[in-house]
């Protein structure tokens, strides 16, 4: 993915319906990075406009998630976020959703959560957490400049390729089952 500055920046979420209310987490946030920038917000989602909560007369597209459709549509985004509430049944969730971010070369701007923490670690010029609107806004006005994210998404990808491949996780299930 190459970025270029285009007159509106892409805000790109994927995730499913019953998630979509994570969003007011950023109606703020996005609010006043629309007042600085023009922006429009990606949903990629099942269809369920009205579990999308009120973003301030934004302008919001909701594009249907499909097998076929889904990293296209997310490759068209500037960057991803990914708001989630921290609690007993989040501090499950797998990093799946900033891993494919990362392998499609966006940037990506997320909430605390473990299984983020834990991938990011080894990775700090990749670390945009999150935890107040302040956060959020502040990690997103960063990411405006398509150059910045050009050099991030160049080190997701390749912070993808070294830890999070197929290859690279050969061994480490050799050496669990004895293998090696």
């Amino acid at each position: 993915r190459t970025h270029v500055r285009q007159p509106i920046l892409r805000i790109g979420w994927i995730g499913t319906a019953l998630n979509l209310p994570q969003l007011s987490i950023l109606r703020r946030p996005l609010t006043e990075l629309h007042r600085r920038h023009p922006l429009v917000v990606r949903l990629i989602s099942a269809l369920h406009e009205e579990l999308i909560p009120p973003l301030s007369g934004m302008p919001v597209e909701l594009v249907p998630w499909t097998l076929q459709t889904y990293a296209a549509a997310m490759l068209e985004c500037d960057i991803m976020v990914l708001p989630v509430p921290i609690n007993a049944w989040t501090i499950t969730k797998s990093p799946n959703r900033l891993q494919l971010a990362w392998t499609l070369g966006i940037p990506a701007v997320f909430s605390p959560l473990p299984a983020y923490m834990e991938m990011t670690a080894s990775f700090p010029a990749l670390r945009f957490v999150a935890t107040n609107e302040e956060e959020w806004l502040a990690r997103l006005e960063h990411l405006v400049d398509p150059d910045l994210r050009n050099n991030i998404g160049r080190q997701a990808r390749a912070a993808v390729d070294e830890c999070h491949t197929l290859e690279s996780r050969l061994p480490l299930w050799a050496n669990a089952l004895g293998i090696a």
